[in-house]
């Protein structure tokens, strides 16, 4: 039973990473170019334990959120599967030939335990 049980956590490991590797996740800092009219912030998130992740603050002088979308890794959407969470933000183009800096705070977490979450913050730089 043992050795069953093993060879399913080291299977399921595999596979989570396999996924999870075929994702480009979101870095801290993101230099953007003055071409740029967008950005996708793309998060490790899990649907299925409640947590979600949440636009804190951001200034709308630099981004403005244009739109949310959760996508299940799993093609069969098993209950604990890994996903990822995409929050799509446009670069205000009076802004887009000045260099500037900003910053988007978002937060992972239960709405209904909020100080159980975590913080996260996407600096972008535009030159």
């Amino acid at each position: 039973m043992l050795k069953i049980f093993s060879i399913f956590v080291i299977l399921f490991s595999i596979s989570f990473n396999a996924v999870c590797e075929e994702t480009v996740f979101t870095p801290d800092v993101v230099a953007l170019q003055s071409s740029d009219t967008h950005i996708d912030i793309t998060l490790k998130s899990n649907a299925s334990t409640g947590y979600q992740w949440f636009i804190k603050s951001f200034d709308n002088q630099y981004v403005t959120p244009i739109r949310y979308q959760y996508i299940a890794l799993e093609k069969d959407n098993k209950v604990g599967a890994p996903g990822k969470a995409v929050f799509t933000f446009q670069l205000q183009p009076s802004l887009q030939r000045i260099p500037h800096m900003t910053e988007i705070e978002l937060f992972y977490g239960q709405s209904w335990a909020p100080e159980k979450g975590k913080r996260r913050l996407i600096t972008l730089f535009l030159s």
